[in-house]
């Protein structure tokens, strides 16, 4: 439920761009000196709106210097001076991240999440230092977050009910920087119909995730959502008045407040940032309708059939047949829907959905197109991955996507090419062992020589970069490398 809350960034001024990125880089750091390193990967647009918004109320400004980067330490950037705004803002950050954490793993398979389970004890330690210094506010999320669970166990249909425990959260949070009792009204709505958008708009970005996985959300059952009767674009559009009377009621909280600077930047995120991101998140879910309806085939086709429609139209729509070609980008939307719709399908399916008769047999619990790509590879048809993988469309590709093309490449012998791909999906997701262990893999056969570069044999001993064992083999040892305070923060 984070991320949501941004700028945009072209009806933006420069100055203030320049102003916001430097708060951004002041929290990214006072998270790692107060919690250590790991816990600047905690780091969102949200958290950096509530520093922002908390100074822009604030009679004292401390000002901006120039500064340089742990992670970037070549260039001097500005930075925003250390104050109890952005501590405060880093405070709540650990206390909300660790029950997100826990609510990521509570609807999780245990291997998708194995990358939180890791981060929790580090996510519990800095939650236990932060609650000591705002007790009623950890207090308070954790009794909300008691009350969403129970929502959820009992399947409650009421939006409203559903939205309440997080906007109860942000109604807190915004007050706690009220400095009369006109003011805490005020900023009491604020963070009420905030808190509310978050939650409703999170739930729509996971509509169709959770409809296909079997998880809570609260439209499957205020619009009598099924797996005969699946979210189409005409309901996703029927959520748009609800979600902009949050907005306009943000507006309208925020047109009583006086602040003291910033004020450029708190409106463009709520009149521009937050209404674009809206607009994205319906456009994207709405674009996706009956998956089989998208393959060409029937609801009672078997996996044999679902894989064969697939890798039809993924040949025929393979981005190499529209290289210079000024539909190419149609080609490259239609490319994305087919991949859409075969994760849809292969997700109900392994949960116990639909039909799994036939010579393919059942798909594991959260399989998906890079379920059958990782069978390829291990199973020596590089070839046949490769043409899945190239197939999706560059805005689709995630972490995963460049680490099995990275497997893809390692066993072709194309070991330089491998190498860059691994890195790439390590630094998307560095939390994650398998990433990192294959680059760790790779990184060392490339200093010993034991593989050869592009053209040569490919390496078949040992095991291979997809194997799950090895990262957990070293999960043991990254856990006490990237935690705690082991490299302190500039």
């Amino acid at each position: 439920m984070f991320g949501y809350v941004r700028l945009y960034k072209p009806d933006l001024r420069m100055a203030e761009y320049e102003h916001y990125q430097g708060i951004y880089c002041s929290l990214c750091k006072q998270l790692g000196r107060s919690y250590g390193l790991l816990s600047r990967f905690t780091l969102s647009y949200d958290f950096t709106f509530l520093a922002v918004f908390r100074m822009a109320l604030s009679d004292e400004c401390e000002g901006f210097k120039k500064g340089r980067c742990l992670f970037n330490p070549l260039k001097k950037r500005t930075c925003c001076c250390n104050n109890e705004h952005i501590q405060y803002a880093a405070d709540v950050a650990s206390i909300l991240m660790y029950f997100k954490i826990k609510d990521n793993i509570a609807d999780r398979s245990f291997f998708s999440s194995l990358p939180a389970r890791l981060l929790l004890p580090f996510a519990g330690h800095a939650r236990k230092k932060a609650a000591n210094k705002l007790p009623e506010l950890d207090t308070l999320v954790k009794d909300c977050m008691q009350q969403q669970s129970k929502l959820e166990s009992e399947k409650n249909g009421s939006i409203d009910a559903a939205a309440d425990p997080s906007a109860m959260i942000l109604s807190a949070i915004a007050s706690d920087s009220a400095n009369d009792e006109n003011e805490r009204r005020i900023l009491e709505r604020f963070g009420y119909c905030l808190g509310r958008w978050i939650y409703l708009i999170d739930a729509v970005d996971d509509l169709l995730e959770d409809w296909s996985d079997g998880n809570y959300n609260p439209f499957i059952y205020s619009k009598g959502i099924s797996q005969d009767n699946p979210p189409d674009e005409n309901m996703l559009q029927s959520l748009l008045p609800t979600l902009n009377a949050c907005l306009a009621e943000c507006i309208a909280a925020f047109n009583l407040l006086t602040t003291q600077r910033f004020d450029g930047i708190i409106r463009n995120v709520l009149e521009q940032g937050m209404p674009s991101v809206q607009q994205q998140v319906l456009a994207k879910k709405g674009s996706k309708h009956d998956p089989y309806k998208v393959l060409g085939i029937s609801p009672d086709a078997t996996d044999e059939e679902v894989k064969a429609a697939y890798r039809e139209l993924a040949r025929k729509y393979h981005p190499d047949n529209y290289s210079n070609n000024p539909l190419s980008d149609l080609a490259q939307e239609k490319m994305q829907e087919i991949n859409e719709a075969y994760d849809t399908i292969v997700q109900i399916r392994g949960r116990g959905g639909g039909s799994s008769q036939g010579a393919g047999g059942s798909h594991s619990t959260g399989s998906s197109r890079y379920y059958d790509i990782r069978s390829m590879i291990n199973s020596g048809r590089v070839l046949d991955a490769e043409m899945l993988l190239d197939g999706i469309p560059t805005s689709s590709r995630d972490a995963e996507w460049y680490f099995l093309k990275g497997s893809v490449l390692f066993k072709k012998g194309w070991l330089e090419d491998a190498y860059n791909h691994f890195q790439t999906a390590s630094r998307m997701e560095p939390t994650n062992m398998e990433y990192r262990t294959a680059v760790n893999q790779i990184n060392m056969q490339r200093q010993t020589g034991g593989y050869r570069a592009a053209g040569g044999r490919a390496y078949n001993g040992g095991c291979s970069g997809c194997d799950m064992c090895t990262g957990l083999i070293c999960a043991d040892c990254c856990c006490e490398c990237m935690g705690g305070d082991l490299i302190s923060c500039c």
